[in-house]
């Protein structure tokens, strides 16, 4: 029987999960918050639904998404414009109508590396264990509330800044005086290996906990002028590069079996090429 996938949100990273799973041969559902984005989920034989968690937490329209082999929650946090605590509410909302239903297999969570407090040093899956200490708290108490759910496996992927395809960061940078953090590593994850561990974790049913960023850690400093040099920007300039900041360890991920398609951030590609 064809295994379903829902993907909870299909934007930056979402879509393109989406259209992965479409080529592997699964069923795939995926979600939009605006109706007008619909046609172009049907056009890639993507099953469109329209879910805004703060309105759709009861509707039909989410429980028939919800029947599915393997749930993929893409959606991020909160934006500037919302108000504090909406988030929250929103997952809450979700994981308690995710505790009432039975198909659902596996449930997936992309997280985020921001989680780890800037410290020197090795930042390993077992460090957030104190909500007081993390430096997303809503991401850590959100990751709580989805490991929290019973009878089903559960995996959070917390990725590194996310680039590659149409978003190149160095654009936020170029020509910028007094920056800071030169000296820091870059923990950063390209598109298609984003995708890459989240198809991962399905086909090999990976739990728990996984960071997913790539195993190569340049300066900021450097790779970001490196970059800027490359696209043909202005340069950006740092302050005093002796500072240090923290390193994500991949080492579980590689571990498991994966392996980078881009393993070094100075070899990403971009559409801009």
């Amino acid at each position: 029987m064809q295994q379903t996938i829902s993907i909870l949100g299909c934007g930056w990273l979402g879509l393109p999960l989406a259209e992965h799973f479409v080529k592997l041969g699964y069923a795939v559902k995926g979600s939009t918050t605006q109706q007008e984005k619909r046609k172009s989920l049907i056009e890639k034989n993507i099953q469109a639904y329209t879910i805004d968690l703060t309105h759709s937490i009861t509707d039909e329209v989410l429980i028939d998404f919800l029947q599915t082999d393997v749930l993929i929650v893409t959606i991020p946090p909160r934006s500037r414009t919302q108000a504090p605590g909406v988030y929250h509410a929103q997952v809450k909302g979700l994981v308690d109508v995710l505790k009432k239903q039975r198909s659902i297999k596996h449930l997936i969570y992309t997280s985020s590396t921001s989680v780890y407090p800037d410290k020197p040093g090795l930042a390993k899956e077992s460090d957030v264990m104190d909500i007081d200490h993390a430096s997303h708290k809503e991401l850590v108490e959100v990751e709580q509330l989805l490991l929290s759910i019973p009878n089903l496996d559960r995996t959070i992927i917390r990725l590194g800044g996310l680039t590659g395809g149409s978003r190149l960061l160095v654009k936020h940078f170029s020509g910028k005086k007094g920056l800071e953090g030169g000296g820091h590593p870059v923990n950063l994850i390209h598109l298609e290996d984003a995708v890459g561990v989240v198809a991962w974790a399905v086909s090999e049913n990976i739990g728990g906990v996984l960071n997913a960023c790539s195993p190569v850690h340049p300066r900021k400093k450097d790779f970001y002028q490196s970059l800027a040099r490359r696209f043909q920007m202005s340069l950006p300039e740092f302050n005093e590069e002796h500072e240090e900041g923290k390193t994500i360890d991949t080492e579980k991920l590689e571990q498991s079996g994966y392996i980078f398609t881009y393993p070094d951030p100075q070899l990403y590609t971009y559409d801009q090429q």
